[in-house]
């Protein structure tokens, strides 16, 4: 008896070793793998199976709105959507959006679980669900407003829906109308600028043989749209008809071209971060504000927010270190003296801050402190602003301006100075860079090779040798009388004087030179282009010209093929980073040796952005221009924090 104790008990622990690796499979956490696959439809509290797990795609970050559809690192999910903050009463619990109220996990306050056979009610572990409450696998919710649970537990709403009344119902971004279908009392986004179904107005279709173009119905396609099968649409991004009428697109129809699902096109296909890098729209300078789209497709402002510029819905204190914006996959960031605006990937032109003289493109003339679309504008691929005027670029190489034209400055030929504060048709096509800087000057660079100025030229800024005559319509740059400036690749406006880059790597410069700011170390105005830091500078790629509108400070720096930065200029505050503060610099200084990929000019800040996704500024930080957390000035390049 004594003998056979043993053997029983080492019998029945290996039974019970047996069946414990039976039934349960190495840890995930701990870099396993599950020994069996879940079998069946995913249970209540889950939407769909993603691989071997189901989860909740309206609010798993990995797997948001979609299985495999990855929110970046400082966002989260909400309502199948990536997010900077969670909507609709949810809080944030690590990565995730819950409900406080009903999560089981997280009740009344994140990771505080109830005991088992408990519910969380109202954000209390209980036994039982309160009245008015449905128990859905141990969370207590109200299924008649529950995404996950909508009308009945595990019933739950897609991605880009919410639940109302016990049915889902889909939520649209702006330009969409949720319009009902069906009988069940069911809704889907419809464009009803485009829809012939809902032209105008949910459920209004066209009559047989129209199509509905600007959300009325007729014969013919307006608005830059071409009727395919007797539809409206926009062939830069429909990928029914991208390029062409019929010209299917399996991937992402971007600006005509039809590129992998997740690519967008920048001269070629590519993907959204490296298309920031190539497009130099990375990074740009306000008067006393800087915006920034980091390598992980996130858009980062800071400084002065007086009239709510850096989009973080207030216009009270300066932000001294970089606020997220909740915009969607930005390509290019542009900003003008006392405002922001960015383009998207899918095409959208946004803007916030000063719009008082109609800058912001949207029929309003106020200021915006959060990003509000440009309307109408859909193949935007590039963005700026200048002290009072903005300029969008799209993909046909078409330019609208909008805003202040005291001066001439938004180019409509209008001598009345009065506002244009809706997008104006400047250039039909053939535009290749643009630039207004932070004075009341605008200029484009062409496919072509020459370049176009207009607005104020006071200075000689317009570079058509025509001193203190500002031009309402574009003009021409010339190189010497009668003589056009050519093979311009790229171009950039101060307050008071205009650069461009040429196709050989040499920069050139007009307009005010008080400062030497033209880089030929003579301080003489000039009224055409002047090639700057001869000798010095032969391998330029971007140039950036800052200052103010007044003439009080103007400098410029220049990016090499090699990555490094040069600066002169007005340096009162230090913004040429040579270490001091003291008389102009008037030779060309070395910034960086290396390493940066863009670079931008306020009025009197400069800020530079290197291969590695960080960023560096220097000079004048009494709005928190420099991203630092303190408004100390600095004479020498500093690291913005939380970048």
């Amino acid at each position: 008896m004594y003998q056979r104790g043993p053997r029983v008990i080492l019998l029945l622990l290996l039974c019970v070793v047996v069946w414990a690796c039976a039934n349960s499979g190495d840890n995930p956490a701990d870099g396993g793998t599950p020994d069996a696959k879940a079998i069946g439809p995913c249970g209540p509290g889950t939407a769909v199976m993603c691989g071997d797990t189901c989860v909740d795609t309206q609010s798993n970050f990995q797997n948001c709105g979609s299985c495999g559809n990855a929110c970046p690192n400082d966002q989260v999910c909400s309502h199948g959507a990536c997010a900077v903050v969670c909507g609709g009463g949810t809080a944030r619990c690590g990565n995730d959006c819950v409900d406080l109220n009903s999560d089981v996990n997280n009740c009344g306050s994140c990771a505080k679980p109830c005991p088992s056979g408990n519910v969380c009610s109202k954000g209390t572990c209980a036994v039982t669900c309160q009245p008015g409450l449905t128990d859905c696998n141990g969370d207590c919710v109200d299924v008649n407003q529950n995404d996950d649970n909508c009308g009945a537990c595990g019933s739950a709403c897609g991605g880009g829906q919410v639940c109302s009344a016990g049915k889902c119902i889909a939520t649209c971004q702006s330009g969409f109308k949720s319009c009902t279908v069906g009988d069940a009392g069911a809704t889907q986004c419809v464009d009803t600028q485009l829809d012939n179904a809902n032209c105008g107005n949910c459920n209004a279709p066209c009559p047989g043989g129209e199509v509905c173009s600007n959300g009325t119905c007729g014969l013919t396609c307006n608005g830059g749209t071409s009727k395919c099968s007797n539809a409206c649409v926009d062939e830069s991004i429909d990928p029914g008809n991208c390029g062409a009428c019929g010209s299917t697109c399996a991937g992402n129809c971007s600006s005509g071209h039809c590129c992998a699902a997740n690519q967008v096109y920048c001269g070629s296909c590519d993907t959204v971060a490296n298309c920031i890098l190539k497009n130099g729209g990375q990074i740009a300078a306000g008067g006393s504000h800087t915006c920034a789209i980091t390598l992980g497709g996130a858009l980062k402002c800071w400084g002065d927010d007086f009239f709510g510029e850096i989009g973080d819905g207030q216009d009270i204190n300066n932000s001294l270190t970089p606020y997220t914006l909740a915009i969607q996959n930005p390509t290019y960031v542009g900003l003008g003296e006392d405002f922001s605006c960015a383009v998207t990937a899918a095409g959208g032109a946004y803007c916030w801050g000063d719009g008082f003289e109609g800058q912001l493109g949207n029929g309003i003339e106020d200021e915006q402190t959060s990003p509000v679309q440009v309307p109408g504008v859909n193949n935007a691929v590039r963005i700026d602003g200048g002290y009072d005027q903005t300029c969008v670029q799209l993909g046909s190489g078409q330019l609208l301006c909008f805003g202040g034209n005291t001066y001439g400055e938004v180019g409509n030929g209008d001598n009345s100075q009065a506002n244009q504060d809706q997008p104006f048709s400047v250039i039909g096509s053939g535009v290749a860079s643009t630039s207004a800087g932070t004075g009341n000057t605008t200029c484009v660079s062409l496919t072509d090779g020459t370049a176009r100025c207009w607005g104020e030229g006071d200075t000689g800024q317009i570079g058509d040798g025509a001193e203190l005559q500002n031009n309402v319509s574009p003009v021409t740059v010339l190189k010497a009388a009668s003589t056009t400036l050519t093979n311009v690749k790229s171009v950039a406006v101060g307050g008071i004087h205009s650069c461009a880059v040429l196709n050989d790597g040499t920069v050139w410069c007009w307009g005010d030179d008080t400062f030497s700011e033209l880089g030929d170390g003579k301080a003489v105005e000039q009224d055409y282009p002047i090639q700057a830091a001869k000798g010095v500078i032969s391998t330029a790629t971007a140039v950036a010209a800052g200052g103010d509108a007044f003439g009080d400070y103007a400098h410029t720096c220049v990016l090499t093929s090699a990555g490094a930065v040069y600066c002169w200029g007005s340096n009162d505050y230090g913004q040429i980073g040579n270490g001091n503060t003291t008389t102009p610099v008037t030779t060309p200084y070395e910034v960086f040796t290396s390493g940066v990929v863009g670079i931008a000019a306020g009025e009197i800040h400069t800020c530079a952005y290197k291969s590695d996704g960080t960023v560096w500024c220097w000079g004048y930080n009494g709005s928190g221009q420099l991203g630092i957390g303190n408004t100390k000035n600095k004479s020498s390049p500093v690291q913005v924090t939380t970048f």
